[in-house]
């Protein structure tokens, strides 16, 4: 084989050609595809041994919460699925492959325990589900290697847009991996796959969110079906407590799920034969934290294992609902429920072997659960539970940890009873109304911290519940700007074929000197309101008047984009680069020069200033701030017009200055002069009104500030023009060189 420029020559031996005619399936990577695989021999299997495709019943609407698509896997509500005519039900886990691609094709694993609520699959993708009843997750790691994607894109050679058979696809070869290793695997994806999706819901669920129903049982519900809406929590891990009496040192508390629209009663269906421990500092510990109004206690995470608080073992038992099964039964003693601490205290850590550790914590678990058995007067109930596993109904109860499979039963049970758990409290008129119980995910199964999780998602939620001023302003300026891009929306339409017929207007005039000339409505109106209005003559003549239409519908024009852009900057994301500042400003300053001549600019950058920024938004924001200071300056008639431009960097920012000499110093600065319309530029339709607003907006959503200000001397008296101030966050790679001056 040669290689020239891009051009490959292979000699192709006789029995290839029977494979394949076409020339782009003996590219050199598929030729060394072929020899990996001939090599690799019976370690290899092939993929419709183990899988088949499944045909679920589709839907013309499509079901469930998620879509799966081409790319990803949405909600339903944000994506396309709706609209495919044969969307099919997913089943509970699937490997899901694109049967059509434009770049590369797409691997997804599916599983409803992860995407929460069920979902629908686009016609143009392969399900498989596993031929037996072992674990199929491991496959989407196979499918995604080089090894699996190279034969996929082989398969789909020869077509202009890249399909896949179906019988090709099954023909592709995995590795053979023992049963453990398939299960390894499997846990590794489906743990990988549920942080990626714990993550997107964080982050989606950082969007403000606002209760506006007008009566407080109704901001409940609101909230209650936005948690379950953003799969944040089910019915059966949701729990609303609510004190059933004032006395403030009573344990009496009334508890219910949360509410959904075809299940709004109070009723809890949850298990009845469960005896709770009595734990009077727990009982104590939990009065004082759900009456405390303090803002730092708000939310509280409990019965997590790195944590210190613990849920009272009287609240708990009311919000278990899954059964205890041990062997093949369901218990129907009565079964007595600990503190959190006694679960705690009896986890056995030991990371060299991962199977004694399951074996050892069950053992100890039941040793320390036997202990709290004898304390009370339990022992005798669970004789029956004993005979399940061979055990004498007379034996102590300590002994049934020499029967592991009970130990691991039981661990099952309790990792699902004593999962960490997050307290978010409602206050209504600055008291306690309530406090909502959210159960997170079992401690013991999974590789991150579900109480860690928890607190995270604890902050963003009590805003939602208790709103800061900052957000409650936030969401009703973000609601306020969606509203007006609605309307402008709808106002540019009309525009834009206004100044179409004004421009074919004004064509027309050129040519037709006379009747531009002519005065309206007629010569004795056109006199009078000249004569008003203090302006020439000439100002109500044809082609001046079509003029001024069509600098209204300019203006419009630029009020419509100004609104579009705001709504731009109020997006979810700014995608973001590393900018240099000193050359940013230089830039743009050098554009404000040219739009004012005999400006004076003294500047005063630091250099190597980097900052994490859209470069776009960040662009025009500092553009407006120049034109206003010029507009300013032009304006006022500054005999000597200067702008001064300072950068520097603070703490883990950089910071830059704009100041010029503009505003008289008896003129004093608007009151809230970021808001949309305080300007008076817009008042004498020489501006938009949203330009500032802009400008605070692209700041904020970097996470930086900004101000405006009147320049004052160091004795606080006025001085001529303002000062503009923002800040950046400075690239990754700046702010640990900060780190390390400061550890130096």
């Amino acid at each position: 084989m040669s290689q020239t420029d891009r051009t490959y020559w292979n000699w192709i031996e006789p029995p290839h050609l029977s494979v394949s005619w076409h020339p782009e399936t003996f590219h050199p990577d598929y030729l060394e595809l072929e020899r990996d695989i001939e090599t690799a021999g019976e370690s290899l299997q092939r993929l419709g041994d183990l899988v088949q495709v499944v045909r679920p019943p589709t839907s013309k609407r499509g079901r469930g919460r998620w879509f799966a698509g081409l790319k990803s896997i949405t909600e339903q509500a944000s994506s396309s699925g709706g609209r495919d005519p044969l969307a099919m039900q997913l089943p509970g886990e699937a490997i899901l492959v694109s049967r059509v691609w434009q770049d590369s094709p797409s691997i997804q694993y599916w599983n409803e325990r992860i995407y929460r609520g069920g979902g629908s699959a686009s016609s143009h993708l392969w399900a498989l589900i596993r031929r037996d009843s072992g674990p199929i997750a491991w496959l989407c790691s196979e499918l995604q290697s080089r090894l699996g994607l190279l034969q996929i894109r082989r398969a789909s050679v020869g077509g202009t847009t890249p399909v896949l058979p179906l019988d090709s696809l099954l023909e592709v070869r995995v590795r053979q991996l023992s049963l453990d290793e398939q299960e390894q695997q499997s846990d590794l994806v489906f743990e990988t796959t549920k942080r990626e999706v714990e993550t997107r819901r964080l982050r989606d669920v950082r969007k403000p969110f606002l209760l506006t129903a007008e009566t407080f049982d109704g901001k409940l519900s609101q909230f209650e079906t936005y948690l379950q809406r953003e799969g944040l929590f089910s019915r059966s891990d949701g729990f609303f407590v609510e004190a059933a009496t004032a006395n403030r040192d009573a344990d009496m508390f009334v508890v219910r799920p949360l509410r959904t629209e075809d299940a709004v009663g109070d009723q809890v269906t949850t298990l009845t034969g469960l005896v709770p421990q009595d734990e009077p500092e727990v009982n104590a510990a939990w009065r004082k934290w759900y009456w405390d109004t303090s803002a730092s206690e708000l939310a509280r995470v409990f019965d997590s294992l790195p944590g210190e608080h613990e849920l009272p073992p009287h609240l708990l038992s009311r919000m278990i609902s899954k059964s205890p099964r041990f062997g093949d039964a369901l218990v129907e003693v009565k079964f007595p429920i600990a503190s959190f601490s006694a679960f705690r205290d009896a986890i056995v850590l030991d990371e060299e072997d991962e199977s004694v550790v399951t074996e050892l914590t069950a053992i100890s678990l039941v040793e320390a659960w036997a202990a709290f058995l004898e304390r009370g007067d339990h022992k005798r109930r669970m004789g029956k539970l004993g005979e399940l596993y061979g055990a004498d109904p007379d034996e102590h109860v300590s002994a049934l940890a020499q029967y592991v499979e009970f130990a691991l039963d039981l661990l099952d049970w309790l990792g699902i009873v004593y999962r960490p758990a997050l307290g978010l409290k409602v206050l209504k008129q600055d008291e306690v109304a309530g406090v909502y119980i959210l159960f997170g995910d079992n401690q013991l199964c999974s590789t991150e911290d579900p109480g860690a999780v928890l607190e995270q998602l604890g902050t963003t939620l009590a805003e939602i519940l208790v709103p800061s001023s900052q957000l409650l302003e936030d969401v009703s300026r973000r609601e306020s700007s969606r509203r007006l891009s609605t309307i402008m929306h709808e106002v540019g339409r009309p525009a834009g074929r206004a100044k179409v017929a004004l421009d074919g207007v004004v064509a027309f005039l050129a040519e037709h000197p006379e009747t531009a000339a002519q005065l309206v409505p007629n010569e004795r109106e056109a006199r009078n309101c000249a004569l008003l209005a203090e302006v020439p003559l000439s100002s109500y003549t044809l082609s001046a008047r079509v003029e001024m239409a069509q600098r209204a519908v300019d203006e419009i024009g630029r009020i419509v984009e100004q609104t579009r852009r705001l709504r731009r900057v109020q997006a979810d994301e700014l995608p973001r680069s590393v900018v240099d500042l000193e050359t940013l400003l230089q830039d743009r300053i050098a554009q404000a020069k040219e739009g004012l001549p005999g400006l004076r600019v003294a500047l005063e950058l630091a250099a190597g200033i980097r900052v994490s920024a859209n470069l776009e938004t960040v662009t025009f924001a500092i553009d407006e701030v120049l034109n206003n200071s010029c507009r300013e300056l032009q304006a006022r008639h500054v005999a000597s017009p200067t702008i001064w431009v300072r950068s520097r960097v603070h703490g883990d920012r950089g910071w830059f200055e704009v100041s010029d000499n503009g505003l008289a110093a008896e003129v004093d600065l608007p009151k809230n002069v970021f808001d949309e319309w305080v300007t008076t530029y817009a008042a004498e339709s020489q501006g938009s009104g949203l330009a500032l607003a802009i400008v605070r907006e692209t700041f904020r959503r970097h996470g930086g500030v900004c101000t405006l200000e009147e320049n004052r001397d160091d004795t606080g008296h006025r001085l001529p023009g303002v000062t503009f101030a923002a800040s950046l966050p400075l690239a990754e790679a700046d702010q640990e060189k900060i780190e390390d001056t400061e550890l130096v």
